[in-house]
């Protein structure tokens, strides 16, 4: 009996200093600052959506008091973004648009006047990534086409994409195996979604005549295409033209 009871007394003891060796290593580390956010609805992730969420982890209903958040970060963020002011790092461009991409937006809107033309157009603008996979893998699938773009896009009065045109490197440039790769990606993702596509080299672009050559050869393909797939679902098909 006497033996129970020293053990009960020792591990009392021993169970006292740990708590007291867990408390003096707490005090000497100041804890990060903590406040709660306000009781607004949760910001909804601005590049898929809440809808994109899996079920069991889109936000339900509005933040409470649990919902914390790191004021050293927020604090972290706002002096760099100062800072960057500071150094007055950023001027106006002259223009949107390289002379190439000048020239050949010019050559389209001729030949296709009657089409909408848009330049420097994001991949993320003509892709959307595919529901079914978790946050992480979908956020890495926006990164990799996030910073990619097409130099021209012909599109149709409801702004449909019909063609995409793109400007490869000079003949007599030096082969960056880097853009080559990202131009092999970029114009694998356009194949996978189904988008018509045309490359020239910039120091070789197309005369007018060629160019519209061209802009009616693809035009009769999607045609052909759309009158292919109309028919399989008994609905008129809808082309561009010229």
């Amino acid at each position: 009996m006497e033996t129970d009871t020293l053990y009960t007394v020792w591990g009392l003891v021993a169970a006292l200093l740990l708590i007291a060796t867990i408390a003096v290593r707490w005090a000497l580390h100041e804890p990060a600052r903590l406040e709660p956010r306000s009781s607004a609805p949760m910001q909804r992730n601005s590049v898929f959506g809440d809808k994109d969420f899996p079920a069991d982890m889109r936000p339900r209903g509005p933040m409470t008091e649990m919902d914390w958040v790191d004021v050293d970060h927020v604090e972290s963020t706002k002096t760099l973004l100062s800072n960057v002011a500071q150094w007055n790092a950023y001027g106006a461009r002259k223009s949107m648009l390289d002379l190439s991409q000048r020239t050949l937006l010019h050559l389209v809107r001729v030949a296709a006047p009657r089409q909408i033309v848009l330049c420097k157009v994001r991949i993320s603008d003509l892709v959307r990534i595919l529901p079914g996979q978790d946050v992480g893998r979908r956020m890495r699938a926006y990164q990799k086409v996030a910073h990619l773009y097409c130099d021209v896009v012909l599109c149709d009065p409801s702004l449909g994409v019909l063609l995409v045109i793109d400007l490869e490197p000079s003949s007599s440039a030096l082969v960056d195996e880097r853009q080559v790769l990202l131009e092999q990606f970029k114009r694998s993702c356009l194949d996978a979604c189904g988008y018509d596509h045309l490359s020239f080299p910039r120091d070789k672009l197309p005369r007018y005549r060629e160019l519209r050559s061209l802009l009616k050869e693809k035009a009769n393909e999607r045609k052909a295409r759309e009158a292919a797939e109309a028919s399989a679902r008994l609905v008129p098909a809808q082309a561009f033209d010229f």
